[in-house]
Order: structure tokens, then sequence, then C-alpha cells
């Protein structure tokens, strides 16, 4: 009885902490996805996003020294405080707001990222006993299950609020040759905002609404921090001298170091990167070629809330038939899936009559993101034993592919970003699965 406690005690905490992190994360993915529709002009949107995420990469480093010092609840939720900044600068969306709240946000992410996933692992191990003990896969998947549920659920928030208070809307216009320049075809130097075009649908919020969609992500962002501080158990003592934390930092550094060389996580790591690229291209081109551009920025939720629940799903049947997957079939049906999606994107001649194509795009690319997101999940919490250096390699995957991807958001077309990502698919498959057979041995 007691095992069986401390197990559902575990499943509590991982429940709950996961909760909080979603409703500060959320918000933030949610507020990313708008910002190649609603923040084209000037690219100033997809420049923020790749802003943040190059300083995330660059200060990844810090992690190691932070999450020492002061401890994985600390830097968790610390390192979450500039998400609400974030969201604030959006409510004056300048290079000298925005690029700013752009940097804090990449130095907390580089933080919070690994911390999380060192949580979910640390919560499974230290409060299961040797025959209940709540697995990995069964955290992981409580965990990304969450995550997609509430992203589905706060993905309406825009749809809801942001056309209210009679917010001007200036429909895309149907004609054949707009929606042409939309989905694989649509290009940088054809964005909406830049010259006057009218293939996007515009829709220019009020700032009352625009008020209230930002006081509810700050409010949202705000409550999941207080969940978390009484949901992560505290991991920081007192009795340590400055000159073990000294030590205990340079060994940090230095796991860290025959980490990131070794042979599994150089096989590993395209995975991860993968799992970035999957990401950026639903948040910037899914999004922004697909959504906006042919159905208009009012339906940019929608499409949204079908991507995330299909997650959801995806995320839920992994979990649940978990001890019947393998590792190989599940990166297969990922890749499956990913190729259906990018091949189905780039051979789509949009249509008035085919307008519900965004809706099955969503659907196979939700389905992609969340398989990738298991995947990454799996291989950092199992594969390795210094998980610190395996959640710090896998934030460096995802937001070095997001980054990518945002970077050529404003170079290329969509259409030459869809075969460099099928490449980098099968590629990354191919390294993940011989990972695998040699994590076994």
């Amino acid at each position: 009885m007691d095992s069986r406690r401390r197990a559902m005690s575990a499943k509590l905490r991982v429940f709950l902490v996961s909760i909080g992190f979603a409703m500060v994360a959320c918000p933030q993915y949610n507020l990313t996805s708008l910002q190649t529709s609603i923040g084209v002009k000037d690219a100033l949107g997809s420049t923020s996003v790749a802003v943040y995420e190059a300083v995330c990469i660059v200060t990844l480093l810090i992690y190691v020294p932070m999450i020492t010092l002061f401890g994985k609840k600390a830097c968790l939720l610390f390192g979450q405080i500039p998400s609400v900044i974030f969201t604030l600068a959006i409510l004056y969306p300048r290079y000298w707001t925005v690029t700013p709240a752009g940097i804090l946000l990449g130095v907390g992410e580089s933080i919070i990222m690994p911390a999380v996933g060192v949580i979910i692992a640390s919560i499974s191990h230290s409060e299961g006993s040797s025959d209940t003990q709540v697995s990995i896969e069964s955290a992981v998947g409580i965990f990304v299950s969450i995550l997609g549920l509430v992203q589905a659920m706060f993905s309406l928030a825009p749809d809801l609020i942001l056309k209210m208070e009679n917010s001007s809307h200036v429909t895309n216009s149907t004609a054949t040759a707009d929606l042409m320049k939309c989905g694989a075809m649509d290009c940088p130097l054809d964005y909406a905002f830049t010259k006057d075009s009218n293939i996007f649908g515009q829709l220019v919020p009020t700032l009352f609404s625009l008020r209230m969609y930002l006081c509810l992500c700050c409010g949202t962002q705000l409550l999941g921090i207080t969940v978390q501080w009484f949901a992560v158990p505290s991991d920081k003592g007192n009795d340590t001298s400055i000159t073990e934390e000294l030590l205990n930092c340079k060994n940090s550094f230095s796991r860290l170091i025959r980490h990131s060389s070794s042979k599994l996580s150089l096989l590993t790591f395209p995975t991860l990167l993968q799992f970035g690229f999957v990401a950026g291209f639903i948040w910037s081109d899914l999004t922004r070629a697909y959504g906006s551009c042919v159905l208009g920025v009012d339906h940019l939720g929608k499409v949204l809330c079908v991507t995330y629940i299909t997650s959801f799903l995806a995320s839920s049947s992994v979990t649940a038939l978990g001890n019947y997957i393998s590792r190989p079939f599940l990166l297969t049906l990922t890749l499956v899936l990913e190729l259906s999606g990018y091949s189905l994107a780039a051979l789509w001649q949009p249509s008035i009559r085919s307008l519900y194509m965004p809706y099955v795009l969503a659907v196979l690319m939700g389905s992609a993101h969340a398989l990738r997101r298991v995947a990454a999940y799996f291989i950092s919490g199992t594969y390795f034993i210094d998980r610190d250096s395996a959640y710090v390699m896998q934030t460096l995957g995802l937001a070095g592919g997001t980054m990518i991807v945002y970077i050529l958001t404003n170079l290329v077309c969509v259409s030459i970003k869809l075969y460099m990502l099928s490449g980098s698919a099968v590629i990354s498959t191919v390294f993940a699965i011989w990972a695998h057979y040699i994590s076994r041995q």
C-alpha cells in the first residue's frame, strides 16, 4: 500500500507540474504562432522569435552553473518570468520592445526547458518504489499529453477575443491568382504587409481586445508559475559550501562535454534537431502559408486547435500503447506521417474548392509533432544516465531547429524548405534507429 501511495503521489506531482508548465508555455507558443501572420511587417515577428531561439542556444551553458547553484525548482520558476515580459512586449510591438524581451526569453528558455525534463524524470524515480515505479515513459506521456491538450484549448483564445469590439478585418481574396501565392509558393518577397497585397486575411484587433487577450495570457502564465511553486519538490539544500558548488559546476561542465561528444549523443542529436524543425514549421509556415494566407488570420486559431488536439490524441495513444510499441516502429511511423505532411504541403495547389486542406495538414503535422516530442523525451530520459546533459542537448536541438526554420522563413520559399525538411527527417530517423540498437548493447 505504501509503495502504491508513493506511485500515485508521483503521478499527481507529474500531473500538477505538467499543468503548471503548460499554463506558462502554451500562451507563449500561441503568441509565437501568431508572429509570422500578424507580425509579418518588416519581418518583426519571425525576427523576434529567431532572436530568442538564438539567445537560447548561446546561453544554454548557463544552465549548468544555475542548476548547480540554485537548484531545478528555482531555475524553472524564475526562468519563466521572461515569458510574461515577452507577452507584455507584444502589446507595443517594436524592435526596441520585442528584441530585448526576446533576449530575456531566450535566457529563460535555456534554463527552463532542460529543468522541466529533469524534474519530470526525477519525480518518476524518486517517488516510485521498485515494483510500482512510475516509469519515464508514463511520466513523459502524461507531460506531453497535457501540453498538447492545453495548447489545443488555448489556441481558440485569439478567435474568441481578438475579434471583439468591432476589430477591423480585411478578408483575404479568394481569387485564384492570390491563392496560388499561398502554400508551397509562399515566398518572402510576396508577404502581405510588405506590399499592398490582399492575399492575407489581416485581422487588426482593437486596443481593448488586444489588451484582453494579453491579460489572459499573463494571468494564465502567472497562475501556472504559482501551481509549479507548490508542485515542484524542493531540491536545494543549504549545507553546501561555495567551494563545493564551484567544484560541482566544473564537474557538470565536464560531464556535458563528455556527453555531447559521445557516439550515442551525436547519433541522437539529429532527431532532437528534427523536433525543432517540425515545431518551427508548424509555428511559422503552417500558420502563415496554409492558415492565414488561405483561410485568413481569423481562422488561424481553428487550424492550431486541430493541430494540438491531434497532438494530444497521438501523445495519449503512444502513452497507452507504450509497452507494445518498439522505438524503431515509433520512429518509422513518425517519419511516414512527417513525409506525408511535407508531400501534401508541397503538391497541394490552393483553390477555392479545397479550402479544407489546411486542416488535413494540421492533422498530419500535429501527429508528427506529438511523436517527435515523445521520441525526444524518451531519448533524453532513457538513453543516458546524465539526464542534465541529455536535456541540455534536447533544448539545444529544439531551439536550434526552430531558429533555423524561422531564419529560412525570411530567406526562401516554403517549397524549398519542404525539400530540406524531408531530407533531414529521413537522415535523423536512420541515425535514431541506429542509436537505439547501440543503446540496447
